[in-house]
């Protein structure tokens, strides 16, 4: 009965690397898509099925935080953590979603730019995170360090694909659909960056 007494060295670092296992994994299935200019309802099942699997694991996290009397961290932590490393996959599924939902078919370059960006900001995420169990400071800081790069560099693509668009794109109604689709991503990609900002806090606070 005193076994959530005791802080569990493991148990919440485990929920971070299997929600970023997911994350992952699904912004891989992304990026497939968008670069082979693949149909996105041949994905759509498989990255709601991660999507599904990371609010499992995001409520598990947060009701075994509930439960817990001392956490290894920061519990304000844990479960900022958690909710928007979540936000991430949340992220994923809405850009396929939304490229269902408009009918789009052909993909436009700054699009698949704005998503290989969006792909190496996760693999950053997915190599800070598994250090952070063992509060590997000089490894985790360099990871966040190439996201904030990684989002500056979302942030000027993501302008440059606006401008574009409006002195390209002829067609009001393409100018909607790829002026929402760019700002998901762009905001996928700002929230690849605050988990970065929670996990350097975390970093902060144990160090």
């Amino acid at each position: 009965m005193f076994s959530n007494l005791i802080p569990n060295e493991t148990r919440f670092f485990e929920f971070f690397e299997k929600l970023v296992d997911l994350t992952l994994e699904a912004t891989q299935k992304f990026y497939t898509l968008v670069k082979d200019n693949e149909d996105p309802k041949h994905y759509s099942l498989s990255i709601q099925a991660l999507e599904h699997k990371a609010d499992e694991l995001t409520q598990a996290c947060i009701e075994d935080l509930h439960q817990t009397f001392l956490t290894p961290i920061n519990r304000e932590d844990i479960h900022k953590l958690i909710t928007w490393l979540d936000g991430v996959i949340d992220g994923i599924e809405e850009a396929v979603e939304s490229l269902i939902i408009f009918k789009i078919r052909e993909m436009r370059a700054d699009f698949e730019h704005l998503a290989r960006i969006l792909l190496m900001c996760v693999e950053e995420l997915y190599k800070a995170i598994k250090h952070l169990r063992f509060m590997k400071h000089t490894e985790i800081k360099q990871h966040c360090s190439v996201i904030d790069a990684l989002e500056d560099e979302g942030d000027m693509t993501f302008r440059h694909a606006m401008g574009r668009l409006f002195e390209e794109e002829l067609d009001p109604l393409s100018v909607i659909k790829w002026k929402e689709m760019y700002e998901i991503l762009e905001k996928t990609i700002d929230q690849c960056e605050e988990v970065a900002n929670i996990v350097e806090g975390i970093l902060m606070e144990n160090s």
